[in-house]
Order: C-alpha cells, then structure tokens, then sequence
C-alpha cells in the first residue's frame, strides 16, 4: 500500500510539475507569438476607429504580451467623396502597459508607425443639414510616437521621434525630431505641433536645416502657386537652409499662415549669383490664392551689391511690391524681378554699379497680371552711358507706370566736364521690347562736339564745346539712327572749325584765291537751329564766325548716309558787329556771286563746288525765263 501511495506520489508530481511547464510554456508562446485577433473582433476595431466622415480598414491584426498589438496595412477613406486613401500605415504597433490597475489612458506606452503615407488633405465634405457635433478625444498620457519611413504632405522623413497626448479636442505633439533624407547632409528639425479640433486649426513651430526640395510637395499639397514660384526660383544652392518655422493651418479649407526666418547661403535666383540672404519669410494662402512677404529683406549679390528693404507677392495679381535699396547693375536687378528683361531700357548701361532706391508695384507677367507697373524711386550713376552718350556722376528720379519708363530730372557731367540735365522716356508697348522707343529732352553746357559726335557713331575729329537745348525720339533696337527725329538749338565755342576735314574744301579755296587768308580764317563759334526727320538734318541758319570772316549755311544731312547737302556763304567780318553789318550791305550783290559754294560729299570727305558768277548769272536768267513762259498766254 504504501509502495502504491509513492508511486501515486510521484505521479501526481510528475504532472504538477508537467502542468507548470505547459503553463509557462503557454504564457511564454503568449508572450512572444502574435496571435491574431478573429474576424468579428477585427470589425468591431475598425468600427471603433471610423467616425462620420472617415472609415478606417485593416486588413490584419494581432496581438502578443511582448509585441503589443499590431495592425497592418491599416487605411483610412473619406466617406461620400470619392478618392483614394486619406491615410495608408503599412504597420502599426502600440505598447501597451498590462499592470493592474492603470486605467485605459495609461496603458498606451508607445505607438510605432511604419511606412506611413499621406498624400493630400482631406476633401471637402458635401454639405448637409446635419448640426456639425463637437469633436471629443478621448484622453491619452503622454506616450512616445516613433515614425519610420514617412510621406506625409509630400514632405518625406527617414524617422520622426515625438511625445503625444490627448485630452478633450486638443492633440500636443511635442519633442518632435525629423531626420529628414539628404545623400551629402545631415538634416534635422525639431519642433511641436498643436492640433485643436474645436477650432479645426494646427499650429507649430520647428528649428533646423533643409532645403527647398524638402518643402515643395507641401507647397503643392497647399496649391501654393505663388510660393511654389517664388521658392523655385532658387537654385545651385551649395548648404542647408537655417530656418525657424511657424505655421498655421485650417483644417477645413486649408488657409494657412507661415513664417520663416532663414539664413541662405551661396545660390542663385533667377541666374543671377548670390552671396547670402537673410530675412523673415511670410507666406499666406487661401484655397485660391498665396501671397510671400519678405520683410526685412537683407541679401548681397555674388558681386558685392547689397539688397536691403521690403518684396511681397501677390499671387491674386500677379504683382509685386517694392521698397527696396541696392546698388546693384540693372540687367541682373531685373532678371531678378523679372520684369523687363528683354531689354526694353539696355540703352542704359552702367559702367559701375548704380545706386537705386525703389517703391511701388510691378506687373511680373504680362498674361496674368491685373495691374500695370507703378514704381517710382531714384537712381545715381556714377559711370555710364545713356542713348550712347557716356556720362558719369548722373541722378534722376524714374517713373515706370505701365509701358512707359521715365527719367526726369536727369544731371549729369560729360567726360570733358560739361553739363548735362533733362529728362529721358522710354515707351515699350505691351512690353515689347522690339518696339520700345525713346523721347528726350536735353540741355547741354559746354560739353565737348566730340563726344556728342561718338553718341551719332561719328568717330572722326571734332573741336568745339557744345551748348543747347536738344529734343530727340527714335527706336531703340536697330536703325535707330535712320529713324531718329527731333529739334533744337545748338552754340558751338572754343572750336578750331577751320581745321576740321569738312570746311578743309573752303580754307583751301581762301588760300589759293587770296594768299596769307589762311592763318586769318579761324572760325572758333558757332549757333544754329535744326529739325531732324527720319534721320535727316535741316537748318537754315548755321552760322559759323571767327576773327575775320563768318561763314552762314542752309542746308540737309543725312545722318545715317553721311550725306551732305549744304549752300555755304562767307561774309566779310563777323555777322554781329558793326563792322560787320555795313560790310554786308556793301558787299551783299558781291558775296552772293563771289563767296558762294555747294558742299556735297560726307564729313570726312566733302567737295566743296565754287558757284561761279557766270553760273549765278545763268541761274537767274534760265529761272527769269522759264518764269516768263509759263507765264505766258498760249496763242490764238
């Protein structure tokens, strides 16, 4: 019996200590392997996770004590729009606390959220009738969120680390860290996030580096046009941005409100080279339009011009405000603002950088724009040339209103040292730079016939300074000299006229018909008026004057053809004296016959034709008499 009773004994041990095993065998399988969750339950929990405006589907679930709960390919669908997945998670794992006695919003330890995709916001929902109800969450304790391989908004991340809680309608999302992918950089961001679903907005604010590759899929998310424009016109960017960021989204409609303050490296915008770039970045949009705003603007070209002041876009209008300061050249200040860039005023050319102040609005395109240019400013110059004519230490104030460009109050000194000052129009009608035609207005003061001579192409000797008032108009872009066209008078001192190749022809004639007259024939001034037409110069009174004669002319030259076409008088004496005077009413008959000649020819090379006193006389007989008979009655 009591051989029994041991045998019994160790029987009942043996499957103690049997049973023990299973137990820990089962609690250890139950520990480790995932068990996955029935059908029905699996419904419940997408039941619970969808509301009236989203379903969520989950195509696995399981569950195990080590790994906590775990749900694959979860999706969320907007409901009554059709479209793809709001949301696509390809696994989702939550860590749960198993103690006893923690309540539900304590057990959450960690969620982990892998290959997360988010490819837009959510539609607009078709309105109803039915009273929007109040958003309540349920409340969570601050657990950890670790997210590993996201597209969320096109903004892609290698992994995200953030702290998140719950509590009635609001989600804080804090401690956020991005590790955003980069082959040559390490980027990272920190920041915090606050979504209120009572008041259907999210707030933020982040630190760190990226560049704009990593921000623009948010911007198109958004349909942020005007940022996207803006943003895009950056290239060759050679180091990470440092930004501060804060943001302010709708949920709803998807207004939103951001501001950067970035610190920009060596780059380029819209080609042209630049240095660095500081300034707050604000930018605004609706469902419709966006709006960038940078102020203050503090940049330097790659050349050394600083840019200083205030540029806000507006996408509505497709215009741009300006307050700003620079020194820079102006082809690239306007490949900058992108507005006449096709070279409607490179008339203008700068052979030091300019110093230009300006205020107003600009129209960037010439399809979309509701507004027409409105800038006004000034702008100095200290070296360059305008319509050809090289200047320096020049200043203006300039209007550029819709297609016309304007210079006025213009100073300026000549290379010799005379003065210059008027007033400059540039006119480009619908923008067409091929079009573009200028008016000015000048007065000149001592400036030197030589240089006034280059600014025509002429590159031969001239002599003399020029005083005067000057009005002229033309094309800019090709044959601008066969168009040309204006008005003026002109005085002429300090001029060795009588050495220059055009009045060679008549010292000669002196010198062979009166010997010595030579050295006496030195005309040193002159005046006229002048109108030009298409080229063409024609005055009546060109007076020429100097120690003993004074040289009177009528006649045309043609600019562009260098062709002249003048009647040339000498007169004893000077035009203005006494002398003078009673000289030309004796010799008046005389000087007609005797001191009168044609030129024809250029200005490098004319011929000057004596007119003869046989050739007078015959001109007036043939004239007299061709007069007579055409006067005549015809006979019976």
């Amino acid at each position: 019996m009591w051989r029994f009773l041991k045998i019994l004994g160790v029987v009942f041990k043996s499957l103690f200590w049997l049973a023990l095993i299973v137990l820990m065998a089962g609690v250890a399988g139950l520990y480790v392997l995932e068990r996955g969750l029935p059908a029905p339950l699996l419904r419940r929990l997408e039941n619970a996770l969808s509301d009236d405006e989203r379903f969520v589907r989950i195509e696995r679930a399981t569950f195990s004590l080590k790994q906590g709960a775990r749900l694959r390919r979860v999706k969320a669908f907007p409901k009554r729009v059709a479209g793809q997945a709001l949301v696509a998670i390809d696994e989702i794992t939550v860590d749960l606390a198993l103690s006893p006695g923690l309540s539900p919003a304590e057990r959450v330890r960690g969620v982990t959220l892998k290959q997360i995709v988010m490819p837009a916001l959510p539609p607009k929902q078709a309105d109803t009738p039915k009273k929007k109800e109040k958003t309540v969450l349920p409340t969570a304790r601050p657990f950890s969120l670790t997210v590993e391989q996201a597209d969320i908004l096109g903004i892609k991340a290698d992994r995200l680390t953030a702290t998140v809680s719950t509590s009635g309608t609001r989600i804080d999302i804090t401690e956020i860290a991005i590790r955003l992918p980069n082959p040559s950089f390490e980027l990272k961001v920190d920041g915090h996030v606050t979504v209120d679903m009572q008041t259907r907005r999210a707030s933020g604010s982040a630190k760190g580096q990226a560049f704009p590759d990593n921000l623009l899929p948010l911007f198109k998310v958004l349909k942020a046009r005007g940022a996207i424009e803006q943003i895009t016109g950056f290239t060759a960017i050679e180091r990470p941005i440092d930004a501060n960021y804060t943001f302010d989204v709708d949920i709803d409609n998807s207004d939103f409100a951001m501001r950067l303050e970035v610190d920009l490296g060596p780059c380029a915008y819209r080609t042209v080279p630049i240095a660095f770039a500081k300034g707050t970045l604000g930018i605004y949009g609706t469902n419709i339009y966006t709006s960038v705003v940078i102020d203050p603007l503090d940049a330097q070209t790659a050349a050394g011009a600083p840019i200083k002041g205030r540029l806000a876009y507006h996408e509505e209008t497709e215009g741009l405000e300006v307050n700003a300061q620079t020194t820079m050249d102006i082809p690239p200040l306007f490949s900058m603002l992108n507005i006449l860039n096709h070279g409607e005023l490179d008339r203008i050319r700068c052979a030091a950088p300019p110093s230009l102040s300006a205020l107003g609005a600009v129209a960037l395109s010439t399809t979309k724009s509701t507004i027409t240019n409105q800038l006004s400013g000034k702008v100095s110059l200290p070296a360059g040339s305008i319509l050809n004519f090289e200047a320096r230490d020049m200043t203006a104030d300039f209007t550029l209103a819709g297609h016309h460009a304007r210079f006025s109050n213009v100073r300026g000194i000549s290379r010799n040292g005379g003065a210059i000052n008027g007033d400059i129009t540039f006119d480009f009608p619908d923008y067409a730079a091929t079009a573009t035609v200028f008016r000015t207005a000048l007065n000149l003061n001592d400036v030197a016939l030589e240089e006034i001579s280059h600014a025509f192409n002429v590159t031969n000797a001239r002599a003399g300074l020029v005083s005067g008032e000057i009005q002229l108009g033309g094309p800019t872009h090709g044959r601008t000299i066969e168009h040309l066209s204006g008005e003026g008078h002109v005085n002429i001192r300090d001029g060795v006229i009588n050495r220059m190749k055009l009045f060679a022809g008549l010292t000669d004639y002196l010198s062979r018909t009166i010997p010595g007259i030579s050295s006496l024939v030195n005309q040193s001034s002159g005046s006229m008026d002048f109108t030009i037409r298409d080229s063409v110069l024609h005055t009546d009174n060109l007076l020429l004057e100097g120690d003993i004669f004074s040289i009177s002319g009528r006649g045309t030259y043609n600019i562009a053809t260098d062709k002249l076409d003048f009647t040339i008088r000498a007169n004893i004496f000077k035009q203005k004296t006494i002398a003078g005077r009673i000289t030309r009413l004796v010799t008046l008959p005389f000087t007609r016959l005797l001191l009168e000649f044609k030129v024809f020819g250029s200005l490098e090379n004319p011929d000057w034709s004596y007119v003869n006193i046989i050739e007078k006389i015959t001109e007036g007989l043939s004239g007299k008499a061709e007069s007579a008979d055409t006067s005549a009655p015809a006979p019976p």
